[in-house]
């Protein structure tokens, strides 16, 4: 209702950011579908394609989500948290990609950001992923010491299923 009403109200200048912002909108209320040719339009703006880059990572197109985040970091090799998501998604939905690929890029997260726990949670999950259950641990301890989180504690269960235990 707003947005149309918005749209009445902004000047024929303002199309760009209002279409934009319409992207962002039907992104927030899961209408995927309908969000991403407003956030094709704007692939340019790291915000927005993102947002797209996630929505691939969701509809099992894994290979354009991680086309699009190895593009953001050739545009800012200093964002921690592209280096994350890529690690994350290339660890958590891609079947195929190579897990040290994944860890190299968190470990680039890390680096730029070293007490960050979302990063700290991601290298144990790859670790996880990767049968080190110990060092998997040590990082989801880590993570907790800096931030209570409730995913942390579930992929510190998973490690303890993993490891037989209940």
């Amino acid at each position: 209702v707003y947005l149309n009403k918005a749209l009445k109200h902004f000047t024929f200048d303002d199309t760009d950011y209002i279409y934009n912002l319409e992207g962002q909108l039907l992104y927030a209320k899961e209408e995927y579908d309908k969000a991403k040719p407003y956030l094709l339009r704007f692939i340019d703006d790291e915000y927005d394609a993102v947002l797209l880059a996630d929505i691939y990572a969701s509809e099992d197109s894994v290979s354009e989500a991680i086309a699009i985040y190895r593009k953001l970091i050739v545009k800012d090799s200093a964002n921690a948290d592209l280096y994350n998501n890529l690690g994350y998604t290339m660890a958590e939905v891609c079947d195929t990609c190579n897990l040290d690929t994944a860890e190299y890029y968190i470990d680039k997260a890390i680096e730029i950001s070293p007490e960050n726990p979302y990063y700290l949670d991601s290298k144990g999950y790859i670790l996880y992923k990767k049968g080190e259950y110990g060092r998997a641990m040590d990082y989801y301890k880590s993570s907790l010491n800096l931030q209570q989180n409730g995913l942390v504690y579930y992929h510190m269960a998973l490690v303890e299923l993993a490891k037989g235990n209940k």
